[in-house]
């Protein structure tokens, strides 16, 4: 069993406030427009023997038109950073990786512009534990076996099988087990091959399927 103290999920910095608009204020004596004060730093003292990891879904772009969002792109600059900070040792990515209707041989290329030209910060140069959405099955040629087999090609990627697990030992003698799965191929029992190579990749370490 895994207390939720050992376990340490970057999701937004607490206690950060809304930086202000500049809008004068009725009742202001000055019409003069102030400037935005810029945020305070953002600290954190990681908890000896914590597990930290980021978690991020419906991260996959718009569409083959637009692979890359603006607001897709400020979220990994804030993501990088406060994983940074936060000293993350791997990510979640819970599915829609790809929008609107996943990757197939004739946009192979989204995973370039989608991903890896996107979340490249030093701090996201982590494994990450993929799963699928609705997204990435969506579509006459959409399926997840490009997906699957980039976990070869890829220093980060991991997405072995639609359902896998994988496992992180703690300092405390505890071990945390992480069930990746894709409901929708379970309902709809959609075809896939899962991966038949296992490598000795460290980020493979403690992962499983079948």
């Amino acid at each position: 069993d895994v207390c939720s103290s050992d376990l340490h999920v970057p999701l937004c910095p607490a206690g950060l406030p809304r930086p202000r608009d500049g809008r004068r204020r009725s009742g202001s004596g000055s019409g003069r427009r102030r400037s935005t004060p810029a945020p305070p730093a953002f600290a954190y003292a990681k908890p000896e023997g914590a597990l930290v990891f980021t978690v991020i879904g419906d991260w996959g772009g718009s569409s083959d038109h637009r692979p890359t969002t603006g607001c897709q792109t400020s979220v990994a600059e804030g993501m990088g950073a406060v994983s940074e900070i936060m000293g993350s040792s791997f990510v979640l990515g819970l599915g829609d990786n790809f929008y609107p209707s996943g990757v197939h041989e004739h946009n192979y290329w989204r995973i370039n512009q989608t991903f890896e030209d996107v979340y490249s910060h030093p701090s996201l140069q982590v494994p990450w534990y993929n799963c699928a959405g609705n997204h990435d099955w969506a579509g006459q040629e959409a399926n997840i076996q490009h997906q699957i087999e980039y976990s070869l090609l890829s220093s980060r990627w991991v997405m072995p099988s639609a359902l896998y697990t994988f496992t992180k030992s703690l300092t405390s003698g505890k071990t945390a087990k992480f069930v990746m799965f894709d409901h929708l191929m379970l309902k709809r029992r959609y075809f896939y091959e899962p991966l038949q190579t296992r490598t000795n990749s460290a980020k493979m370490e403690g992962v499983e399927w079948d």
